[in-house]
């Protein structure tokens, strides 16, 4: 059974990194860029989000019997739910670059650059907005 709660806990959590980025996409580039704690930030507050993501993916496709190992890529988490219609195709697809990104951040810190992140904060956050809806609907928690 889908544990509603710990699907709201995931999704609190990424709507407070959400808001964080916000606060650094008021900033201008330049700004941005001249403080390593502001992309030191954002990489970890996009990492934590994605992850949350991925959590709440692994959740529904394992409790619906849709993948029956928790030992897979974090994409097929994705892939099972866009196969149960739970997430367009086109979210898809932007769920599986956040995943490319936030690997990136993990494992090739080094060639993430500012200009890359500085865009995402400017114009992704809505990513993460579309995945709060689309799972809110299918688990039927309406305050999401």
């Amino acid at each position: 059974m889908i544990d509603k709660n710990r699907i709201n806990s995931k999704i609190i959590f990424i709507k407070e990194r959400l808001s964080a980025l916000s606060e650094l996409a008021k900033l201008s580039e330049s700004e941005f860029k001249a403080d390593n704690r502001n992309i030191a930030s954002a990489c970890y507050w996009l990492q934590t989000a994605v992850e949350s993501m991925i959590d709440v993916a692994q959740h529904i496709a394992v409790k619906k019997n849709l993948i029956r190992s928790k030992d897979v890529a974090s994409v097929d988490f994705f892939e099972e739910l866009y196969n149960e219609g739970v997430i367009s195709k086109e979210s898809l697809e932007k769920y599986r670059l956040m995943i490319r990104f936030r690997n990136r951040i993990v494992h090739l810190y080094q060639e993430v650059s500012q200009d890359e992140v500085f865009k995402i904060i400017l114009d992704d956050l809505d990513d993460f907005k579309e995945f709060i809806k689309e799972i809110g609907e299918y688990v039927n928690i309406d305050d999401l």
